[in-house]
């Protein structure tokens, strides 16, 4: 019996050691933009995580338009720039996007900073205001783009009508806790959640986004993780045995 302190200590840290889904089970809210403009480090044009425009460090004034609540998105028309200094999306300028929220939707479904947005629901586009008017009117919008790398693309998605950011939160302490957000949700049963805990969010690590789903049982003695790419659709997953015993696949990196 008196080993029993030390035996608990021990079950306890290869919990720890795991990366036990109880850990990240409420972590589920995403804060920040995506605002850089690839890994190109000497071009000219850069944004600052609202959006505003630089060039070569210093500030410099453009039409601009955001939509801050339902989609989280800063716009910027670059045809005021020199050409050498336009994005390689917009080389004869356009509306493009200067920063967009991590947990918007449209984040999520692939809109990035950079893009150049050419037409709305179908619609040529070729001005900030129009862009910005449709984002604060329309429940479900469709952009047509063009990406950095000159693919053309289309980003589908539906506004939070509860704000790209804002967070639930209840519980009964010892008992049950649920948070959720934007980007997924998290629940704990029992404390720590040690009897049951579950995770669905997007997770991202600034250029891609993953729709991960983890739940463990018991300290997860028993855990599940899968992770799918809502992009490409390409999924993997593993089970987990009393936490060094995996049965699937290696997850995507990050």
């Amino acid at each position: 019996m008196k080993r029993t302190p030390h035996l608990l200590a021990l079950v306890l840290l290869a919990a720890c050691a795991s990366g036990c889904v109880g850990a990240r089970t409420q972590q589920v809210e995403l804060a920040g933009t995506l605002h850089r403009l690839g890994d190109d480090e000497d071009q000219p044009l850069s944004f600052d995580q609202h959006g505003r425009p630089r060039i070569y460090d210093r500030p410099v004034e453009l039409p601009r338009g955001q939509e801050d609540r339902r989609y989280g998105v800063v716009l910027i028309d670059v045809a005021p720039l020199p050409e050498v200094w336009r994005p390689s999306s917009a080389p004869q300028g356009g509306v493009v996007v200067s920063a967009v929220d991590l947990a918007s939707p449209l984040a999520i479904a692939g809109l990035r900073c950079g893009d150049r947005i050419t037409a709305v629901d179908e619609r040529p586009v070729k001005e900030v205001a129009e862009v910005e008017r449709a984002l604060w009117e329309r429940e479900r919008i469709s952009l047509s783009v063009v990406h950095l790398d000159g693919r053309e693309a289309k980003v589908v998605a539906e506004a939070c009508q509860e704000g790209v950011r804002d967070v639930s939160h209840w519980s009964i302490p010892a008992v049950v806790t649920y948070a959720g957000s934007t980007t997924g949700g998290g629940f704990k049963l029992g404390p720590l959640g040690w009897v049951f805990n579950a995770r669905s969010a997007y997770v991202t690590d600034g250029k891609r986004y993953l729709d991960r789903t983890e739940w463990g049982v018991l300290l997860d003695l028993i855990a599940w993780e899968s992770e799918t790419d809502p992009l490409t659709g390409e999924s993997q997953s593993r089970l987990r045995l009393f936490w060094f015993l995996s049965l699937g696949s290696d997850l995507f990196p990050g």
